[in-house]
């Protein structure tokens, strides 16, 4: 990884902090850390009821590159938006507060942008959690460059960057037509695929600089009835998206095939009816994800819709 020699763009960094006082001060700690300087740090209060407001302030006291914003309770996709319409930078990166960053983090997706005239970067992401050690990623990685169509394609893919906002940079303009959509879950799926398809080049180097901690009474842990719905919405609308406008990229129609199997029992019967019709079309494709769990749900599946759903309540007790 060369040495940043300009720091003639700003970049703003959204942190929406709520009830996170046990990881805050981590978190920030590794952005005012980042060997890349020109940074502003946004940390946007969304009605956090403990001592993150205060802890908020004591921060910008401390460094005069961190604005803080306090807000009404409005959830991770309004303080997101909130914190863009605030922001000054060229190029917008977004960090939860509960995660933190390498310290190489921002200066490898903001080398990524210029070197390779990009309108995102992106990163690998390692998951972690109370009982795991960090210990920095320092392979030699090799860049992938990406059109806005492979970079939709390849969000799909496991291994690749996926569709999380937290380990990716972007230029700001891409927002200027795309807002988060505030009372959901699952905003980053809502909204990934939109701002891939409006670049010319999208630039990955897989080196793990973005710590994203996996704590209990997470999203990621609790896949309730909410997530799941949101999850089919909005994977329902990226499928028709995708459907329509790329209709070779193969790998649309069998993660939409998955989504069917995870979320069809916690669907209203409308949705359920789009989803066996979309199901039945696209059986041919297969999952995205082939192992064998995944394998012996699309066998019952297609063998048995109630059987299919008995058995999924059951699993989710």
């Amino acid at each position: 990884m060369r040495e940043n020699t300009s720091i003639s763009d700003l970049i703003s960094v959204i942190i929406p902090v709520y009830k996170v006082e046990q990881y805050l001060d981590r978190c920030v700690e590794s952005v005012v850390a980042q060997k890349y300087r020109n940074i502003e740090i946004i940390l946007v209060d969304d009605g956090s009821p403990d001592q993150c407001p205060r802890m908020c302030e004591d921060w910008a006291a401390r460094d005069a590159r961190i604005k803080v914003i306090h807000k009404a309770n409005g959830g991770l996709s309004d303080a997101r938006n909130v914190g863009i319409a605030n922001s000054c930078g060229k190029y917008l990166v977004f960090v939860d507060s509960d995660d933190y960053i390498d310290n190489r983090f921002i200066e490898c997706l903001y080398n990524q942008i210029v070197d390779n005239c990009a309108q995102i970067s992106c990163v690998d992401m390692l998951m972690f959690g109370d009982r795991d050690s960090v210990n920095p990623d320092v392979l030699v990685h090799e860049m992938e460059i990406y059109n806005g169509r492979e970079a939709l394609a390849a969000s799909y893919i496991p291994s690749k960057f996926q569709n999380f906002m937290c380990n990716k940079m972007f230029d700001r303009t891409l927002f200027d037509t795309i807002k988060f959509p505030k009372g959901k879950v699952m905003e980053d799926l809502a909204v990934a695929y939109k701002l891939f398809d409006q670049c010319s080049r999208v630039s990955y180097c897989p080196v793990k600089l973005y710590y994203y901690y996996q704590r209990e009474g997470s999203l990621l842990h609790n896949t309730n009835v909410e997530y799941l719905r949101d999850w089919f919405f909005f994977s329902k609308e990226k499928y028709m998206y995708v459907k329509r406008k790329y209709p070779d990229i193969i790998e649309n129609y069998q993660h939409f095939n998955l989504v069917v199997l995870e979320s069809y029992a916690s669907l209203n019967n409308d949705e359920k009816k789009y989803a066996r019709q979309e199901f039945s079309k696209n059986r041919k494709y297969g999952l995205i994800e082939n192992s064998w769990k995944n394998k012996a749900k699309f066998i019952l599946f297609l063998s048995s819709k109630k059987l299919y759903c008995v058995a999924w309540k059951l699993l989710k007790k």
